[in-house]
């Protein structure tokens, strides 16, 4: 295997820019913060991986590791900051939920742990989604489409146009975070600014 220098250089603007998110967040939510500096973790990771023209078993394995836990843990904890004072008992359930199934992760079966990893992430944008279409938070709805449109267009497989189809998806990313961050400082300012 050769090194994927711009897999490597995708997932670097993609930690920079979970990390600026997670910072941007820290006097807002320490929820997305965790959330966004997982992220940044595993496209740090990324980033090591991607750069070695023979990267060893062990650092494929954390970093798909850091990369599920960030959907399957960090994504909801953005939910969380979300929609916890819009839908608090749903919020709660969905953060203890994804609490214990990180506990638990590792005595489940691999494709079992996919499989829930993918339905906490979606049930988490969707949540996001929900409470952003209601309080007219453009920056969430986009956020969300843009991690939409990753996941479920460009996914990481194979080539676009001869470009790494993961590249994209990072940089798919990239965007979201921008937007998603835009979208918690939006909801979190006074009332006054939401008069008409």
């Amino acid at each position: 295997m050769s090194a994927q220098y711009s897999t490597a250089l995708s997932d670097a603007i993609l930690a920079l820019s979970s990390l600026c998110t997670a910072v941007a967040l820290y006097r807002v939510s320490s929820f997305a913060t965790v959330g966004f500096l997982l992220m940044t973790m595993a496209a740090c990771l990324g980033v090591v991986r991607f750069s070695q023209h023979h990267p060893s078993d062990s650092l494929i394995a954390r970093h798909k590791y850091m990369s599920q836990l960030t959907a399957s843990l960090g994504l909801p904890l953005i939910a969380f900051a979300y929609t916890r004072h819009w839908q608090k008992s749903l919020s709660y359930a969905i953060f203890v939920f994804s609490l214990g199934f990180f506990a638990c992760q590792q005595y489940l079966d691999k494709g079992l742990v996919r499989k829930f990893g993918a339905i906490l992430s979606g049930i988490s944008m969707l949540l996001v989604l929900v409470q952003s279409v209601i309080f007219q938070n453009v920056y969430g709805v986009l956020g969300v489409g843009c991690f939409a449109f990753a996941g479920l267009v460009i996914k990481t497989d194979g080539y676009f146009n001869s470009i790494p189809r993961v590249d994209l998806f990072h940089y798919a990313l990239v965007l979201a975070n921008v937007l998603l961050k835009e979208g918690l400082l939006v909801s979190k300012l006074p009332s006054v600014y939401y008069t008409q």
